[in-house]
């Protein structure tokens, strides 16, 4: 029967289950935990890292990226890619633990993904804590090697995000590329291949992401304050935008779809993901992490880059279908370096969007809300999905 842990809480009871698995096992035999995650999963390497931690002297890990075939086998196949288990010499793998199930050391290769696998390069010595773990480990023909059968779980929704920050900083691509493959490769293969491995498991360490502890890693943050001038003329704002020291930039209609996730709730979070296309035909994508201070201002962490139509296709047969659209004419201003978004929607409601990032900045908004006399203290919160119909 499987059993379901938050990561917080998984380590104690697994640490409980290898002692009476050490406590029962048959001639001495090392124990051979397998650990198996969907891609960018996040901390994977650190359940592995804790348990040879509970066992430092009598524990090893081998992990199976250094049993991929490398770039000329690819180039040969071009039908395969990188999340499939038809990458790595998996037979390898199987007679390599197999020998240290027997107390046998082994020579295994080292690959680093620049360059071509070096074979018999690395020498691993039998113990008696055997931990394997990788996209793969818990396929049929090791999982049946496994005294202890792990899988670290997460949504699709988080892994995409932490598919995106980990790969920027890893490889250097760019955003838009990194979603491109996840979505059109890494996310199907992850359905095809290694969900269905998740059954193999004894133990799922749920290891979802939290939207809050993880905006750390955005380096991009904006703050915005909303309000509603649909009382006030278009004149009066106008006049008074061409009385101060402004720059003109765009007047333009977009369309904004805001999405919620299959297996997560967004609007429960407080984040917010969305899709503008624009009259141009662009389209951005915007991921905001949930406001996270208790003030009048939308503080988030943010990031949004430029897609193209295929990604937002691909996009929302991923996500559910759009929640909502909303569509609207975007006037937008730089006063002061403070950006001014006056926003028209189809229902004629008109709102002021500021945003700006330091306090004098937000003196100089002060300023501009009391020339339009309106009141600091009616900001509105919520995004614009929560209340334009």
């Amino acid at each position: 029967m499987q059993k379901i842990l938050d990561l917080e809480e998984w380590i104690l009871e697994t640490s409980l289950i290898i002692e009476e698995k050490l406590k029962n096992i048959k001639d001495w035999k090392p124990l051979i935990i397998l650990i198996a995650w969907g891609s960018a999963s996040g901390k994977t390497s650190a359940v592995a890292k804790k348990i040879t931690d509970l066992y430092p002297e009598s524990s090893q890990i081998i992990s199976m990226d250094n049993y991929y075939r490398g770039h000329k086998f690819m180039k040969k196949n071009k039908d395969i890619n990188f999340d499939q288990p038809e990458a790595l010499n998996i037979d390898l793998f199987v007679e390599h633990l197999a020998e240290l199930k027997n107390w046998k050391t082994v020579k295994i290769p080292e690959y680093d993904f620049k360059t071509e696998p070096v074979f018999d390069k690395i020498e691993i010595k039998p113990k008696k804590i055997i931990i394997a773990e990788w996209l793969f480990a818990l396929v049929p023909e090791l999982a049946k090697l496994g005294a202890l059968n792990i899988f670290v779980d997460i949504w699709m929704h988080g892994r995409v995000l932490r598919r995106i920050f980990r790969d920027v900083t890893r490889t250097g691509d760019k955003p838009k590329d990194i979603l491109s493959y996840f979505l059109e490769t890494v996310e199907p293969m992850h359905e095809k291949y290694i969900e269905p491995t998740k059954q193999n498991a004894d133990l799922i360490i749920s290891n979802e992401y939290n939207e809050k502890t993880e905006s750390i890693r955005a380096n991009n943050s904006e703050t915005r304050m909303k309000f509603n001038i649909s009382g006030i003329s278009s004149k009066k704002v106008s006049d008074l935008v061409h009385s101060m020291w402004w720059n003109y930039i765009w007047d333009l209609f977009v369309s904004d779809y805001f999405f919620n996730a299959k297996t997560r709730d967004l609007l429960s979070t407080w984040e917010i993901l969305r899709i503008r296309h624009t009259w141009f035909n662009k389209y951005i994508l915007t991921y905001k992490w949930p406001d996270i201070d208790e003030d009048n201002f939308d503080n988030r962490s943010i990031i949004n880059f430029f897609i193209d139509v295929d990604i937002f296709n691909n996009f929302e047969e991923l996500y559910w279908k759009h929640q909502k659209r909303l569509v609207k004419n975007r006037v937008t201003y730089y006063l002061n370096w403070v950006l001014i978004c006056v926003d028209i929607f189809e229902t004629w409601e008109r709102f002021l969007d500021v945003t700006f990032d330091n306090e004098e900045k937000y003196e100089f908004l002060v300023e501009l809300l009391e020339k339009l006399e309106i009141d600091e203290k009616n900001v509105i919160m919520k995004p614009y999905f929560e209340f334009i119909n």
